[in-house]
């Protein structure tokens, strides 16, 4: 009898070790499919950051062209111009955006790198509300701003830009939702 319990005892631990071997090469195989699936999401976002890159380099070339053309023409409507100046910023800013999603990949390489700078933040947020007040007009909302000046500090500038420009952005997309 001791010795059936001793093969019972015996038969259970292999079993066990069996289904803990099973289970550890199938975690072994999920990892692997998971760091596949991260590895194409990273190959997407850096295609996809060189896909949208890619067209806003004519598009910019073209805005700066006609800035030119509209600052020395004469009796040129200064509020084109100024229209330019907004269409040749957005399409920098797009440019610097599409290039930001690469840092996606350095931040899971541990690669990725801000550059604060000494920024006045003040001054930030008057250049990105000014940016929006076209389009807030367009829409028929009022973008007011009160601001102290000379906040500053060390920043990452565009990550700052960023952030203030996604809290201008829902805000209008809210208000143009209405109620």
């Amino acid at each position: 009898m001791a010795e059936n319990a001793r093969l019972r005892a015996a038969l259970a631990r292999a079993k066990l070790d069996a289904d803990a071997a099973s289970e550890v090469a199938d975690l072994r195989r999920r990892v692997e499919e998971l760091v596949r699936a991260v590895r194409a999401r990273d190959d997407f976002i850096a295609i996809a950051a060189h896909e949208l890159r890619n067209p806003m380099t004519p598009i910019l070339g073209l805005a700066k062209a006609a800035l030119t053309a509209a600052r020395n023409a004469e009796g040129a409507s200064p509020r084109v111009t100024t229209l330019l100046e907004h269409l040749q910023r957005a399409a920098q800013d797009f440019i610097r955006r599409a290039t930001r999603l690469l840092d996606v990949g350095r931040i899971e390489s541990g690669n990725l790198r801000l550059e604060p700078s000494e920024t006045d933040l003040s001054e930030l947020v008057r250049m990105v509300a000014q940016r929006y007040a076209a389009a807030a007009a367009h829409g028929r909302s009022a973008l007011g701003l009160e601001a102290e000046d000379g906040v500053s500090g060390m920043w990452d500038r565009l990550a700052a830009e960023e952030i203030v420009e996604n809290l201008l952005s829902n805000a209008l997309k809210s208000a143009w939702a209405g109620p």
